[in-house]
């Protein structure tokens, strides 16, 4: 067992090896990634408990789980609010596209039998899937720091644009 998460690896060594990765990677290692998230106020790691095996039939499978904490911006009150996950990994290995069309029922992953692959590009679909469409605090959040500003602003304009009224001094003559 690793307590160290190694930046290249050949998932099919892995899996002969039953071997088994877990600790902590930087979430600056997912670009695509970063650019969904508040990095300045997520925790800036991703827990990774993952395992490398093969089947009865000699296939190389990936399994574990990826958890993290993230920021995002929900899309409600324009407030910053967190998000946790834990992602389950299932993956079978393929390295051909045959194998894609056979295991289509299955969650596939395709890597080359003799080729480093980044783990940071292994997982960083899985996560980019487990962020929601369209981010949101869970309960009504219509008082956000960023709502109650838009309507505050709305309202100054409001009152000065009745203060500038020229028609005000009339109002008062009619009345």
């Amino acid at each position: 067992m690793s307590s160290k998460c190694p930046v290249y690896l050949n998932p099919y060594d892995y899996a002969k090896r039953s071997a088994s990765i877990e600790g902590d990677i930087l979430l600056s290692q997912f670009k695509r990634f970063q650019k969904l998230i508040n990095l300045e106020y997520s925790n800036p790691v991703l827990q990774v408990d993952i395992h490398f095996e093969n089947d009865a039939t000699g296939k190389a499978w990936i399994k574990g789980t990826l958890k993290g904490k993230v920021s995002l911006l929900c899309q409600r009150c324009l407030d910053d609010m967190d998000y946790q996950f834990t992602i389950n990994l299932d993956h079978l290995f393929c390295d051909s596209e045959q194998c894609l069309e056979d295991y289509k029922h299955l969650d596939v992953i395709l890597a080359e039998v003799d080729t480093q692959t980044r783990l940071s590009d292994l997982l960083e679909d899985e996560l980019l899937l487990e962020l929601p469409a369209v981010a949101k605090h869970e309960k009504d959040c219509v008082h956000g720091k960023a709502a109650k500003q838009m309507v505050d602003s709305f309202e100054q304009d409001n009152k000065k644009q009745q203060k500038n009224n020229p028609f005000a001094v009339l109002k008062d003559k009619f009345n």
